[in-house]
């Protein structure tokens, strides 16, 4: 059986909606929930994977929010009112970051499912260093983490 990750992505792939809520630990795609309220039943949520040596989990979150960051912004997106994080404007971009940009929809999906599986099997858990309430990027500022994403 195919993580709830893999699945989730397909679908996106393919132009299914979805919505992922960190508070309430759902994530949904088309008309199903994969997970709500955290319950993943006995799915696997992320394909296991290795990181390089001197590699964190928050390092490969911080690279899917630049990907995210210079996606190129779909019609969709730019309605979009509420977004976890923040990527920028279409006129803010370089013609070389619109061409070479991932589509964005499908960049916020991969950050967010991400993000909310890595928090459900454990792997993201809160390190006191980081601050009290959020979590800032070492090598892009805008790459912000709540704490109650986390811990929440």
């Amino acid at each position: 059986m195919k993580s709830i990750q893999t699945e989730f992505m397909e679908r996106v792939r393919n132009g299914e909606p979805f919505n992922i809520n960190f508070k309430m630990k759902n994530m949904r795609v088309g008309n199903d929930y994969l997970i709500r309220g955290g319950d993943h039943g006995e799915r696997k949520l992320i394909d296991d994977f290795d990181l390089p040596d001197g590699y964190e989990i928050i390092d490969l979150l911080e690279n899917l929010f630049h990907i995210y960051k210079y996606s190129y912004p779909s019609e969709a997106e730019t309605k979009r009112k509420k977004n976890y994080f923040k990527a920028l404007e279409a006129d803010m971009m370089t013609d070389e970051e619109m061409i070479a940009g991932l589509d964005r929809t499908v960049a916020r999906a991969c950050l967010e499912a991400t993000f909310l599986n890595l928090v459900l099997s454990g792997r993201l858990k809160w390190n006191d260093d980081w601050g009290t309430w959020y979590y800032r990027g070492k090598k892009d500022k805008d790459f912000i983490i709540l704490r109650e994403w986390v811990d929440g």
